[in-house]
């Protein structure tokens, strides 16, 4: 509780997200709303909490299905495990971050949560009003084999 009597709102403490390519190099991106209790209104990953006992895989894929109504034709790949430090209150995080080739489109997403969700390219995202964690993972994804991989699948 803080001070003054209301709720203290915290970060996960275990958190997914995936990174779905297209060929063309764009990438599956979510606009959040006003309402999102971390990075309102900036661009995102699709992810969010892991529960309990929840293997970062299935989470990542329950996640992916809840935000988007999309499910991989193939499996995903690790791209980060690690903690960060939390994007919202005290402590850290503990972050899966996954990644997988698709040929879906924008037509093909049932948007789940937030304001938009849409695959854009790398260098609009780049300069998009970019959340926490997406500005901390971006680049790096970007700049990986696995980015590399998507284009050349």
């Amino acid at each position: 509780m803080a001070s003054d009597g209301t709720a203290t709102q915290l970060a996960p403490r275990n958190a997914v997200a995936v990174f779905l390519v297209r060929k063309d190099g764009s990438l599956l991106a979510q606009q959040r709303d006003e309402h999102a209790p971390i990075s309102p209104n900036q661009w995102g990953l699709i992810g969010g909490s892991r529960d309990e006992g929840e293997p970062p895989e299935e989470a990542a894929l329950r996640e992916l299905r809840e935000e988007t109504g999309l499910a991989p034709h193939e499996g995903l790949s690790l791209f980060f495990a690690g903690v960060r430090p939390a994007s919202l209150g005290s402590g850290s995080t503990s972050w899966h971050v996954f990644w997988c080739p698709t040929t879906a489109g924008d037509s093909d997403i049932v948007l789940g949560e937030g304001r938009a969700i849409r695959f854009l390219s790398a260098d609009a995202l780049r300069n998009a009003d970019l959340g926490t964690s997406a500005a901390f993972f971006l680049p790096l994804f970007l700049a990986s084999p696995g980015y590399a991989a998507c284009l050349e699948s």
